[in-house]
């Protein structure tokens, strides 16, 4: 399984006007961490491509972000897991929504059900079975048009729009929904496309508008279940003008690309304009003008459960004198495997009506329909809107009014922009503010010790064994925990590593056995001791911290990054971390109010794909210099060779924006004021002035790329 960084959601403004705080985002953080969610292509439930799993809020100023990684199959068994977990997440999301509204609206459906009847939960709870709606609700049978359309001013003397195709009974707790074909590839499984129902909705009340629509006459949902849906794809569509010149005459395709192809399953679109004159038959009336328009789909994709092709389609004409839409409908023409392979070849203008024909909605000039002229009807404006709404998720329609694409969610994975961003990829300055990254994750087994160092890096040494390794100056938080009378307990089977260079990962430290408060209260303590006295002796050091603890049924972890400057004035605003969940959402919530409050500097930097890693942890990653580079020299005992070709990294060398520097292993480490064991020595290099370790005996491990060189 391959797995790929992601942002999955903000607190930024949304497209449509709205915005996530904080709270909302840990809450969902909270219900899909360790367990993970589908992920679909286009948000469609019969197309899995992965599994999505959120781990953590990654707060900086005037943003928080919620992060994860997305899993996709590389393989036959990978996809057969994915669609198995796409099964059972479904399974159990229907039981869950369910469970509460199976006994009322049984009840209430108990005269016009059959046993034969089935249950879904889609934007409310609902009972499928043929015809059931016409049982329930037998009037809005009596005034259907030629298509089987109802009459929006019929269905909303009984019926109240709730949003999004339900339409709920003014009287009774009940519902009823537009047809399954405004659904996303014409499934009940799928939310419908709710932007066009919602904007042919806004023209209700308007007297020179009629409209109709069709109705899914199986399904009535109960009322009180009823739950708007969320999506954010970016198909809100741009403010259209009334530009109508710019429309090219006769037929037009735009064929899919491999990626739109694959994507949005439509391997074409078809648009047919053409004018034209209509009279009265009376010979001194003047001509209308008239444009007559059509649309098509050609499809790539069967419709799930079926071998047939649902195409959407569209029809409109427009009085070109009046600049108004008199008419304007909407169908999915059905095809047979035979059909479609015939459609596929032949224009649309030449094919003909060889479909099954399913009208869903029209919208008609009152005037135009009653009087034989034109009213005030449907603005071109407007018409573009309905068009690209009802046509949610085919570009192409963007393409031919003119107007950019609406561009797709993407994973977080951007080329580095400069040398720097390249081979110092976590570089900060003092000014910047500090990162937190609040995260969720499986509970491990329960970890013996008040205080226990679990995270780890790895190490290559100059054998190429991979070890696991920490930085030397773990110590030093032993040391400062020690100064307040408690202790750390550190691995003994790691090799232990030092960079010389002014950057140092701390890594995680759990708190376990009964109160996991007061130990976090200690080493919050330690470590806000170890930034106020690098702060004082004037450190241009960076540094990421994570502190980790069971908050009921899973293991929560804050990692902070940021240069001491900037640490030691946080550690003086923070106050301490809280175990319990509510409490720790009250302080991120004070965190955010923190980090807002400071100055925006360089406020995409370092990049967050670049140090939020999937444990939780803002890990400061070093490049290692090519070994290919690295010779033996006669004197300094290595020689460094930089290939002519990397002009980039020799022009920042020359300008001392970037520096080699050495790692190493660490070797015997002793105390400067007592001789002893550094280890077992009292005294500590980073919280006295004065005391030093003295380093014998440790191997030289790699060179690395800094900005900071000690």
């Amino acid at each position: 399984m391959k797995h790929h960084f992601a942002v999955l959601n903000s607190n930024e403004v949304t497209r449509d006007g709205t915005s996530f705080q904080l709270a909302e985002l840990e809450k969902a953080l909270w219900q899909t961490a360790v367990v993970g969610v589908p992920s679909n292509v286009g948000h469609d439930a019969h197309r899995p491509i992965g599994w999505m799993l959120a781990y953590g809020l990654y707060l900086q100023p005037n943003l928080v972000r919620t992060v994860g990684e997305l899993h996709l199959p590389e393989s036959l068994a990978d996809s057969e897991k994915i669609v198995d977990a796409h099964d059972r997440a479904f399974h159990n999301r229907q039981h869950r929504m369910s469970e509460p509204y199976v006994a009322p609206l049984t009840e209430l459906l108990r005269e016009y059900a059959s046993e034969e009847c089935r249950y879904l939960y889609c934007e409310a709870f609902s009972c499928i079975e043929t015809d059931l709606v016409k049982r329930v609700f037998p009037k809005l049978t009596e005034n259907l048009d030629d298509d089987g359309l109802v009459y929006l001013t019929d269905l909303l003397k009984e019926f109240t729009y709730l949003g999004q195709g339900v339409f709920a009974h003014k009287r009774r707790k009940l519902t009823v929904f537009a047809h399954p074909y405004f659904r996303r590839s014409l499934s009940r499984f799928n939310n419908f496309h709710f932007l066009f129902l919602d904007e042919l909705m806004s023209y209700v009340g308007n007297r020179h508008i009629r409209l109709r629509l069709r109705l899914d006459w199986d399904m009535v949902g109960y009322a009180p279940s009823f739950q708007k849906q969320l999506e954010y794809e970016f198909w809100r569509g741009p403010k259209f003008d009334d530009e109508i010149s710019n429309i090219t005459p006769g037929l037009t395709q735009y064929k899919s690309d491999a990626f739109e192809r694959v994507y949005y399953g439509t391997a074409a679109t078809e648009f047919v304009w053409k004018a034209g004159e209509e009279t009265d038959g009376k010979p001194l009336t003047k001509p209308r003008l008239l444009h007559e328009f059509e649309m098509e789909e050609v499809k790539d994709s069967e419709v799930p459960g079926t071998e047939s092709y649902g195409c959407r389609y569209m029809h409109a004409i427009y009085d070109k004198d009046a600049a108004t839409f008199e008419h304007f409908d909407g169908a999915i023409r059905m095809y047979d495997l035979e059909q479609m392979v015939e459609r596929a070849d032949t224009p649309m203008d030449e094919f003909g009506r060889k479909s099954q024909y399913t009208k869903l909605f029209r919208i008609d000039d009152p005037l135009r329909l009653d009087e034989k002229r034109t009213g005030q009807g449907l603005a071109l404006s407007n018409w573009k809107s309905l068009v690209t709404r009802y046509m949610q998720g085919n570009p192409q329609v963007y393409e031919y009014f003119g107007e950019e694409k609406p561009g797709g969610a993407h994973l977080l994975e951007e080329e580095p922009h400069s040398i720097r961003e390249e081979l110092v990829p976590s570089s900060m300055k003092a000014g910047q503010g500090v990162r937190l990254f609040a995260s969720y994750h499986a509970l491990r087994e329960q970890t013996t010790g008040e205080r226990v160092v679990t995270g780890r890096d790895v190490a290559t040494g100059t054998d190429d064994i991979v070890r696991p390794a920490l930085e030397y100056d773990v110590i030093e938080v032993r040391k400062a925990l020690r100064a307040l009378g408690t202790d750390l307990e550190i691995p003994s089977d790691v090799v232990f590593i030092y960079a010389e260079d002014g950057y140092w990962n701390i890594p995680t430290i759990y708190h376990g056995e009964q109160d996991p408060q007061a130990a976090l209260s200690l080493t919050v303590q330690a470590l806000n001791n170890l930034m106020q006295a690098a702060h004082n002796r004037g450190h241009d050091q960076v540094v990421s911290f994570t502190v980790a603890w069971a908050m009921n049924d899973k293991e929560a972890r804050v990692s902070v990054l940021g240069h001491v400057a900037d640490l030691a004035a946080w550690f003086k605003k923070a106050p301490g971390i809280p175990t319990q969940r509510k409490a720790f959402v009250k302080w991120l919530q004070q965190q955010e109010k923190y980090l807002n409050s400071l100055p925006v500097i360089e406020p995409e930097w370092p990049k967050l794909d670049c140090i939020a890693k999937s444990d939780g942890v803002l890990f400061i990653s070093r490049h290692f210099v090519d070994r290919k580079w690295i010779s033996a020299g006669s004197s300094t005992g290595l020689q460094l060779a930089i290939p002519e070709d990397q002009t980039d990294l020799i022009e920042s060398l020359k300008k001392h924006e970037l520096a080699v520097t050495t790692v190493w292993q660490a070797g015997e480490m002793t105390c400067s004021k007592t001789g002893m064991d550094y280890w077992l020595s009292p005294h500590s290099k980073n919280l006295e002035p004065g005391v030093s370790a003295i380093v014998k005996g440790s191997k030289l491990m790699a060179l690395c790329w800094t900005d900071k060189p000690a």
